[in-house]
């Protein structure tokens, strides 16, 4: 029966989530998109003592736990979603001290009791998102004076030209005299 399937589903979750590092959701994924669980490991993973506290401060609902700046995002993501099988998102949300933690979000979409739900494992992904800004900050940027390098700057001046074609802008190229001593001794600017 649908019952049935649904504990055995929250059953195998719950091990999983007790074998790994991460926590374990179930989340409506219509209207207010309220949280219909969470498990232990979730609610320490957001720093709560237990989940009487978790909902207790946020009456399991997404607004109070997702980061502000992500929260139309994710809304839109889940909206479409609806109608698919799989879901993972990747965002960030608030512990209990008010920090910011990134977090990856991948589960189920079902529907038991007539109900379109999204059943998740949340991973911390914070480690992993410093990462990608530093790989990407390295690839984009000049180290030594901290602008663009050449191909990023090529790249959004082709961007900014191409989504206002008629607009005024002005290019300031410098020389500067026996700077070559420095991009000898530090790299090229």
């Amino acid at each position: 029966s649908g019952t049935e399937e649904y504990t055995y589903r929250q059953n195998m979750f719950e091990l999983i989530t007790d074998c790994l590092a991460c926590g374990y959701k179930v989340q409506q994924m219509e209207n207010a998109y309220e949280i219909l669980f969470v498990d232990e490991q979730y609610c320490t993973l957001l720093g709560y003592a237990s989940r009487q506290e978790f909902q207790e401060k946020t009456q399991n609902k997404m607004e109070k736990v997702i980061y502000l700046p992500d929260l139309a995002r994710i809304r839109q993501e889940l909206t479409l979603a609806a109608e698919k099988t799989e879901l993972c998102l990747e965002y960030r949300v608030l512990k209990k001290n008010g920090k910011a933690l990134w977090i990856r979000d991948t589960g189920k979409i079902s529907r038991p009791f007539n109900q379109l739900v999204w059943q998740s494992v949340v991973q911390e992904n914070t480690e992993l998102k410093a990462a990608q800004e530093a790989l990407r900050r390295t690839a984009e940027y000049d180290e030594l004076t901290g602008l663009y390098n050449r191909k990023t700057f090529y790249r959004e001046v082709a961007a900014f030209l191409q989504s206002q074609p008629s607009a005024p802008f002005e290019i300031m190229y410098l020389d500067v005299e026996r700077f070559k001593a420095l991009n000898d001794l530090f790299g090229e600017a």
